[in-house]
């Protein structure tokens, strides 16, 4: 989410339940649940929620409904629920509270309430947001006072000209005495500032009516350099929050697209409503995170040294296992990083494989069928280690190779359909016993009109120059999941891009475009030769991989590399 929403390990299932539009889904799949169902009246919020999760489409399966252990939502939306509803409910309900409700706690729960600024959770607004959590009584946190609830730490606080659709420059505003309050960096986060009746972007966002508050903005038209609009609506999305993924899913739904994001940025921001529940849940919530909350943040070295110790166990576990030292210093440079030319250290693998076997309570080699530790004569490796490489080599790569063209053959079929007629649904090839007696050979054997809707449903499809573009790019990369083994992909690799979202499949095809302000560079001279042989023999090493894997083609050439 716009890359501030960063994503928790899986913890179970989520229902949402909202009155009006809110990113709810999104927080409870940032904070690692699985988004199970979404309660709302708002059926176009729904469909464009329904590209984002098609699971919510449809109606939630037994296990999915048993998955679900909490419940995120409006309070104006769970004050009309039953006392048989809270009753029979067990699992906590987070809630959004608008200050225009009253909430009393249902019998045997327990309401805990908290008031969050957005721009201490790193916002760009001045507004104060209530959220508030339901427990069951047996399941709350009690504390002995109210100074002894941990609190939450404060956030960096952005500005409003972090989210304006054009960059502002600190020297366009010298030269007019009225602009010099405008933007510059020991401003940020300050409280909203106004020019009169404008307001300059250098400090946090007045909530009450920014949609018709005029903003002070840089324009290349006007002699100073700036100008004066409202915000776009695409602006108002980026103050509240709101997934740049989604937000464009709703600009291209035209009108009720519009009108949905508009009615997100009524409601609650997201960063208020993701850091301000994973506080409610870890705070007051008996048995969930409540200690996670007071941790220190692990770094980047610890999660480094904590990978690698997890390495060194796993080589030692294969080592335990083949009776003979595994070092691992053969795979690993001095830095930690890969050697450029190591073989995949394959026993670290099975070395993982193993442990975890152990961790999980699995049954340990003495139970085993067929003396695992003995060596294979042809591979030298223990029966064990073989078996996990044939399986491997011959069926999880299979499987997956299979899963992969599956996934392009129902893409492709479903562009088809929205870009084509609908193709027929005769039948163009038909079992043949005489023929099977009489050669031996395959038996299917055209219809009347078999081979004629197999020409139109093969030819259809690639009568557009896109619609080619999309097939033989899709075959290029089913072409190098063909030549990739388990551990390399030798063939090279290319982007399965048929599973990218819907908005963005065209990027990951064709790649990003890229806006040219200038004149591109032309550069044609030929790389110098290498000072010595050595290193000139690693160069065309490298060069002729990348030949190998495809990923340089015959061609034009406009420039050479720098």
């Amino acid at each position: 989410m716009n890359g501030y929403l960063p994503h928790r390990a899986r913890r179970g299932g989520c229902q949402i339940c909202c009155s009006t539009p809110s990113l709810w889904p999104f927080v409870g799949q940032a904070l690692g649940f699985t988004v199970i169902a979404v309660d709302t009246p708002s059926a176009d919020y729904i469909t464009a929620i329904g590209r984002m999760f098609p699971q919510v489409l449809s109606p939630p399966s037994a296990a999915a409904a048993a998955s679900i252990c909490v419940v995120f939502g409006d309070w104006s939306f769970f004050q009309h629920k039953s006392v048989d509803y809270w009753m029979a409910a067990a699992v906590p309900h987070v809630c959004y509270v608008d200050k225009a409700c009253e909430v009393v706690a249902p019998k045997g729960w327990m309401w805990f309430k908290h008031e969050f600024r957005h721009a201490h959770v790193g916002g760009i607004t001045d507004g104060v947001f209530t959220l508030g959590i339901l427990v069951r009584h047996e399941n709350a946190v009690h504390y002995d006072s109210p100074s002894a609830v941990p609190s939450l730490p404060t956030q960096a606080p952005s500005a409003l000209c972090n989210v304006l659709n054009s960059t502002i420059y600190a020297a366009a505003y010298k030269e007019d005495e009225g602009l010099r309050l405008v933007d510059t960096p020991a401003q940020m986060g300050a409280p909203p500032k106004f020019l009169g009746r404008l307001l300059l972007p250098g400090g946090l966002a007045p909530v009450a009516s920014l949609e018709q508050v005029k903003v002070v903005v840089p324009c290349v038209f006007h002699r100073p350099q700036w100008g004066v609009r409202k915000l776009e609506l695409s602006e108002l999305g980026g103050v509240w929050d709101v997934p740049i993924l989604f937000q464009e899913g709703l600009v291209k739904d035209g009108v009720r697209g519009s009108t949905t994001l508009r009615q997100l940025c009524r409601g609650c921001p997201g960063k208020v409503l993701h850091l301000g529940t994973d506080y409610l849940l870890g705070v007051y919530c008996r048995g969930g995170v409540g200690k996670e909350s007071q941790r220190s943040t692990p770094t980047l070295e610890k999660l480094e040294q904590v990978g690698l110790r997890e390495v060194r166990r796993a080589a030692q576990e294969a080592a335990n296992q083949e009776e003979a030292d595994m070092a691992l210093d053969i795979v690993v440079k001095q830095e930690g990083q890969k050697s450029d030319d190591a073989e995949v250290p394959v026993h670290l693998w099975d070395g993982m494989w193993m442990l975890r076997r152990r961790e999980a309570g699995l049954p340990v080699m003495k139970g085993w069928h067929g003396r695992p530790k003995d060596m294979d004569r042809k591979s030298k490796l223990p029966r064990w280690r073989m078996s996990l490489q044939l399986l491997r080599r011959h069926m999880f790569i299979c499987f997956w190779r299979r899963s992969v063209t599956r996934s392009f053959c129902v893409y492709a079929r479903r562009y088809n359909r929205q870009t084509t007629e609908e193709a027929s649904d005769r039948r163009a090839v038909v079992w043949s016993r005489k023929r099977r007696r009489k050669s031996g050979g395959p038996a299917y054997v055209w219809t009347a009109t078999g081979r004629a809707d197999y020409k139109k449903f093969w030819e259809t499809p690639r009568k557009s120059e896109y619609s080619r573009a999309v097939l033989e790019s899709g075959r290029e990369a089913l072409g190098r999941v063909a030549l990739a083994t388990w551990w390399d992909w030798n063939g090279g690799s290319s982007l399965f891009f048929w599973r990218w979202p819907e908005s963005h499949i065209r990027w990951a095809r064709e790649g990003q475009p890229h806006f040219v302000t200038g004149e591109l560079p032309r550069f044609e001279e030929a790389q110098r030769k290498s000072a010595t042989e050595e290193s000139q023999t690693l160069v065309q090493a490298k060069v002729n991989k990348v030949r190998c894997r495809m990923y340089i083609a015959p061609g034009l050439v406009l420039s050479l590399t720098l």
